[in-house]
C-alpha cells in the first residue's frame, strides 16, 4: 500500500491513545456520515494501516484539536462548533465501539452510516478549553512562526536572523521548540531544509498577506498539536503511548526528525518535554556548529527559569500579542 498515515513518535508497538490530525478526523467523519457510499482508495489504504496499528485493543481516541481546526481560526468568528462535535463523536465511535464497521468499510463491504449522540456531545462543552489552548499555546507559537518567516524574508545573514528569532522565543517562552527548528530550516537550511519548511507552511508558492498570515497560523496549529502528543502524558493520566496520526507528508517528515526524550522539571516546578533533533542534510554544514551552540545556550536558559508558572503564562501571552502586532505590521508593509 502506497498511502499510509504517519505516526509520531515513531514506532510499531501497541498504541494507548491517538491524537488525530484534522485530515484523519475528516476521513473518519466521511466514513461515519456516508458509510459504504463513501469510497476513496487512498483513504481506505490509510485506514487499513491504522486498524493494523490499533489491533484489537481499546484506544483512547482524542480528536480534539484535529476536529476543531476549522473552528479555531486566526481571526475570531462565531461558531456553534457543530463540525467539531460531529467529527469528535464519529472518530471516537469508529475507533472504539464501531471499529468492526470501520474494518468492514475498509474491506469494501456494505456498511450503514454511524449514529452518534450529538446532543450529548454538545453538552460536554469540550470547546470551553479552546480559549486556554489559544492563549497559552497557539499565540506564542504563532508569534514565533511569524518571526521565523519574517527573519527569512528580511535578514540575509543566517545567524543574525536566528538570534532575532531566539530573542522572541525567550520572550514567548518557546526556546528549544519546534518553531525554533522551523526557523533554523528557513534561514539556515540547505535547499532541502528550506523546501521542507516552506512546504510545512504551505508557502512554497508566492502568497499575499492574508494567505501568509493564515498559513503561519495553521503551521502553529500543527506544531502545537504534535507537541501535545508528547506533553499530554506529562500532564495527566492517559493510556500510553500517545501517538499523533496525520496524512500530511511534509509535517510528518518534519516531526519525525524529532526524538522525544521524555520530560524534565524546571526550577519553578513546571514540566517541560525534552526533544532531540536530527537535522543532518537539512541544515548548512558551515552553520551547524554555531546553531548547536545557540540552541544549547537557549535550552540551558530555559532550564534555570525560576519564575512562578502563573506569572510565566501572563508574560508569555502579553509578549506574544506584542510580537504578533509588530510582525503582522512588518509583513503588511512587505506585501
Amino acid at each position: 500500500m502506497t498511502n499510509q498515515y504517519t505516526y509520531f513518535p515513531r514506532g510499531s508497538g501497541q498504541i494507548g491513545s491517538v491524537m488525530l490530525d484534522a485530515n484523519v478526523t475528516a476521513n473518519l467523519d466521511s466514513i461515519a456520515k456516508r458509510g459504504s457510499s463513501f469510497r476513496d482508495e487512498a483513504v481506505r489504504e490509510r485506514i487499513v494501516g491504522l486498524l493494523d496499528r490499533l489491533g484489537d485493543s481499546e484506544v483512547l481516541a482524542m480528536a480534539g484539536l484535529g476536529a476543531a481546526e476549522g473552528d479555531i481560526r486566526r481571526e475570531f468568528r462565531e461558531t456553534d462548533y457543530s463540525n467539531f462535535h460531529r467529527r469528535s463523536a464519529h472518530a471516537r465511535s469508529l475507533l472504539n465501539e464501531n471499529r468492526d464497521s470501520l474494518r468492514r468499510w475498509a474491506a469494501g463491504e456494505v456498511v450503514e452510516p454511524v449514529s452518534v449522540d450529538l446532543e450529548g456531545e454538545r453538552q460536554k462543552q469540550t470547546e470551553s478549553v479552546f480559549g486556554v489552548v489559544v492563549e497559552n499555546f497557539l499565540l506564542p507559537s504563532y508569534a514565533l512562526v511569524l518571526q521565523a518567516y519574517w527573519a527569512n524574508l528580511s535578514d540575509p545573514i543566517p545567524m543574525r536572523a536566528l538570534r532575532s528569532v531566539e530573542r522572541v522565543a525567550a520572550e514567548t517562552r518557546c526556546r528549544g521548540s519546534r518553531e525554533m527548528m522551523l526557523a533554523i530550516l528557513l534561514v539556515a537550511g540547505t535547499n532541502s531544509g528550506r523546501a521542507l519548511a516552506l512546504n510545512i507552511m504551505k508557502l512554497q508558492n508566492k502568497a499575499g498577506l492574508t494567505q501568509t498570515l493564515d498559513a503561519a497560523w495553521n503551521t502553529s496549529f500543527d506544531l502545537t498539536y504534535t507537541r501535545m502528543a508528547v506533553n499530554t502524558p506529562l500532564w495527566g493520566r492517559v493510556p500510553e503511548p500517545v501517538v499523533f496520526v496525520t496524512a500530511d507528508k511534509h509535517l510528518s517528515t518534519f516531526v519525525n526528525t524529532i526524538e522525544p526524550l521524555g520530560g524534565g522539571q524546571l526550577s519553578n516546578g513546571a514540566v517541560l518535554s525534552l526533544d532531540s533533533s536530527y537535522l543532518e542534510g537539512l541544515v548548512r554544514d558551515d552553520l551547524y556548529e554555531s546553531i548547536q551552540k545557540l540552541m544549547l545556550a537557549s535550552t540551558k536558559a530555559t532550564l534555570v527559569n525560576a519564575m512562578p508558572v502563573e506569572q510565566v503564562a501572563t508574560i508569555r501571552r502579553a509578549n506574544s500579542l506584542k510580537h504578533i502586532k509588530r510582525l503582522e505590521a512588518c509583513l503588511a508593509k512587505h506585501y
